[in-house]
C-alpha cells in the first residue's frame, strides 16, 4: 500500500521482526498540499487529516504519539502559513509565526528521538486506540466548520479544537508513554498550547 506523506520500513534482526519506529517522511514538513490552488485554511485543514487518518499505528505509545503529532504539528504550521500570507490582524499573525518556529522545531526533535527507536511489533502493542479518538474527536469538531471568508476568524476557530487535541494527546502519552524525553515535550505542549488556546479565545470574545 503506498501513502503520498507515510513510509514504512522493516528489518530483521535475531529471527525477530523490527519496525523503525519512524514511519513519517522527514520531508512531511516541506509537503505540497495536494489540491490547493493556493492558499487555503479549508484545504489545508483537510490535507493534514487525511495524512493522519492514513496514519498506521504500531501500537507502541512512545511512536505512535511522536508520528502522529508530527503529522498532527505539521497541519498548525499549513495553516499558520496561510494566516501569515492572508491575515489581517498583526497579534494574530504574530501568533502563527511563533507556532511556526516552535512546532518545526519539535518536528525535529520528535524526529531525532524516533531515528534510533525500534519497535517489535509481536509484543510492543500497549496502544488502545488513544490517539486514534483523540484525531477523531478533533477531525468530527473541524470538518463540521464552515469558513466565513475572513482569515483571521476562520484561524482562530480551527486551531482553537486542533490545540485542544494535541493537548489530549500529550496529556495520554504522559499518562502511558515511557520515552522522558517525549513526556518532557508532551508537557511542555500541553502548557504552550493551553495558552495559546486561552489568547485565541480571548481574541473571539472581542470580535464583534
Amino acid at each position: 500500500m503506498k501513502h503520498k506523506i507515510i513510509l514504512y520500513s522493516a528489518f530483521l534482526c535475531a529471527s525477530v521482526s523490527i519496525t523503525a519506529c519512524n514511519n513519517v517522511n522527514k520531508n512531511v514538513e516541506n509537503h505540497e498540499m495536494v489540491g490547493m490552488d493556493g492558499p487555503d485554511m479549508m484545504k489545508a485543514m483537510h490535507t493534514s487529516m487525511t495524512s493522519m487518518d492514513d496514519m498506521k499505528m504500531t501500537g507502541n505509545f512512545d511512536c505512535d504519539f511522536a508520528s502522529m503529532m508530527i503529522i498532527h504539528h505539521q497541519g498548525a504550521i499549513d495553516m499558520s502559513e496561510v494566516q501569515l500570507q492572508n491575515g489581517a490582524d498583526a497579534d494574530i499573525k504574530a501568533m502563527a509565526q511563533d507556532i511556526i518556529k516552535t512546532q518545526k522545531a519539535e518536528i525535529n526533535e520528535m524526529h531525532v528521538l524516533l531515528d534510533d527507536f525500534k519497535v517489535n511489533p509481536e509484543v510492543e502493542k500497549n496502544n488502545k486506540g488513544e490517539f486514534s479518538n483523540d484525531m477523531k474527536d478533533m477531525m468530527k469538531k473541524m470538518k463540521g466548520m464552515t469558513t466565513t471568508g475572513n482569515t483571521d476568524k476562520d484561524y482562530v476557530t480551527m486551531m482553537i479544537p486542533h490545540h485542544e487535541a494535541a493537548v489530549k494527546m500529550a496529556s495520554d502519552q504522559i499518562a502511558n508513554g515511557k520515552n522522558e524525553a517525549l513526556k518532557v515535550m508532551a508537557q511542555k505542549m500541553i502548557v504552550e498550547q493551553n495558552s495559546e488556546i486561552d489568547l485565541f479565545k480571548k481574541w473571539l470574545a472581542n470580535q464583534k
